[in-house]
């Protein structure tokens, strides 16, 4: 089941414990236009943000195991699937 980090120490805890797992990122609160599934490790959603500040603040991280339940639910929430990152390729 997909799980919404609200804030950056539950967000950056989730990710240790699941290096495996997946990210959907997206505008805060999320909404279609701009949702992109991306695998826990990719460095673009790891490490220090790009605006220095917060994870968490600006944009929204649901992260789950599953790759296909994050498809799944943005696909119930929002209409359609997400699009994948690029560069990490989930």
């Amino acid at each position: 089941m997909p799980q919404l980090m609200a804030d950056d120490p539950t967000y950056l805890s989730w990710m240790k414990a699941n290096p495996g797992g997946f990210v959907l990122n997206s505008y805060n609160p999320a909404r279609q236009g701009y949702l992109i599934l991306h695998r826990a490790t990719c460095h673009t959603i790891t490490g220090t943000p790009a605006n220095g500040r917060s994870w968490t603040k600006d944009y929204s991280k649901t992260c789950s195991v599953s790759r296909e339940d994050l498809e799944d639910w943005t696909r119930h929430s929002f209409g359609d699937g997400p699009k994948r990152c690029g560069i990490c390729d989930p």
